[in-house]
């Protein structure tokens, strides 16, 4: 239960302030006037602590919101009540934090709201894609079918995700590694081999004095380095938030050879996916358009699906203003074309996501066997000056004994 402070008149004109314990606000109000009292203003009263505070921060992994919502599905498909499926589904949550959400949501329907309001309360955890899929459902009757459909999107984004993430995983520990061993030969290794040089008097080369001055400044300056560095993500990233920032870093996406060509790829799988979707779900297609283009980071993505929105809003077709857009690929639009004149566009959108799906799959693929030689040549280059630059200086001075 959530409390509310209240102020109050009773039948007497005696102002009363007070806490009152209730599902929602308007549930608050009723109990209170059901009291003979007047309410004249009332909020949610806010306690700070330290699980409040980590609880703002807790995220639930999408492996449990998928079993959620599949869970929940089943349960009322076999005519099971909402409220008694929810409070089951609450007692076999593994994440705390997810079910301490649930328990709110059900004390919000408990309390006459419906299931899209009682979520909408909480959104970090029910996105607007899935609480606009909730509402149609509710409104449509078809809530079952609805989450059957919603659960099927996001375990295929899931996988998704994992599949592009793990197979980037080793061309990521081989760069991490090679940074780590070059700090470690900066900071330890290269600083000893110096006094070693300088006892034996050695004359040594161009790259064997940069290496050594380079260990130098890092020795003596590393956490102005350090500080250097995360200055300069820092500003990055405010830059990045900017207007002029977003189209900026989104071209430099896009322009990024094999890695523009994925970013595309993924966010052309999640638009399509998601768009046929909320269309097949019974959504009208502007509010489809506009959920949809937000799954596109690419503020350039982004705002080409939305000027094709304004363009279906004047009547025109989505196909032929997708056309307009380079930035687009001339499939993509195609096909939208054969599905708007098929009237099948929901299917078409489907086939598409799949398609550019397996596409960037195989440009992961391709990318990962590609990356793994260029890593392997850079190792053996970077070990070769290494090797030369460090290693021969004492070679040429044992020889001359």
């Amino acid at each position: 239960m959530r409390k509310f402070k209240y102020t109050a008149v009773s039948q007497d004109g005696i102002r009363q302030r007070g806490v009152v314990a209730a599902a929602g606000e308007d549930r608050a109000v009723v109990l209170l006037r059901s009291k003979g009292l007047i309410v004249t203003d009332i909020s949610e009263e806010r306690r700070f602590s330290i699980n409040t505070l980590f609880s703002k921060l807790k995220k639930v992994s999408p492996i449990d919101k998928i079993v959620f919502t599949r869970q929940l599905s089943v349960m009322l498909e076999t005519g099971i009540p909402i409220i008694r499926s929810l409070n089951v589904l609450h007692e076999q949550a593994r994440d705390p934090y997810f079910a301490g959400v649930i328990k709110e949501v059900v004390e919000e329907i408990e309390g006459g709201t419906s299931l899209y309001n009682a979520m909408a309360k909480h959104l970090d955890v029910f996105d607007e894609l899935y609480l606009s899929l909730v509402n149609a459902g509710e409104k449509s009757g078809n809530l079952v079918k609805v989450l059957d459909r919603l659960t099927e999107t996001m375990q295929r984004d899931y996988d998704f995700s994992r599949k592009t993430k793990g197979a980037m995983i080793y061309p990521a520990v081989i760069v991490v590694v090679m940074v780590g061993v070059v700090v470690l030969m900066l900071l330890f290794v290269i600083p000893k081999l110096e006094s070693l040089y300088e006892e034996m008097e050695a004359v040594l080369p161009v790259s064997t004095r940069i290496l050594l001055a380079a260990s130098s400044i890092f020795v003596s300056f590393w956490w102005a380095i350090l500080l250097v560095l995360i200055g300069a993500v820092y500003a990055l990233r405010k830059y990045a938030e900017t207007e002029q920032g977003q189209f900026v870093m989104s071209k430099i996406q896009l322009k990024t050879p094999i890695f523009g060509l994925l970013a595309k790829q993924v966010q052309l799988t999640s638009f399509s996916r998601t768009l046929g979707m909320l269309i097949a779900s019974g959504l009208p297609i502007i509010q489809s358009l506009e959920i949809s283009s937000k799954t596109m980071p690419n503020r350039i993505l982004q705002t080409g699906a939305g000027e094709a929105t304004k363009a279906v809003e004047r009547g025109e077709s989505l196909g032929e203003e997708l056309t307009r857009h380079p930035t687009f690929p001339s499939i993509f639009s195609e096909m939208i074309k054969v599905g708007e004149q098929s009237g099948r566009l929901d299917d078409v959108l489907d086939d598409l996501s799949r398609y550019f799906e397996n596409e960037s799959l195989r440009t992961v693929d391709n990318l990962a066997s590609l990356l793994e030689p260029i890593i392997m040549v850079v190792l053996a280059i970077g070990v070769g000056i290494l090797v030369i630059s460090l290693i021969m200086p004492i070679y040429s001075l044992t020889s001359q004994f």
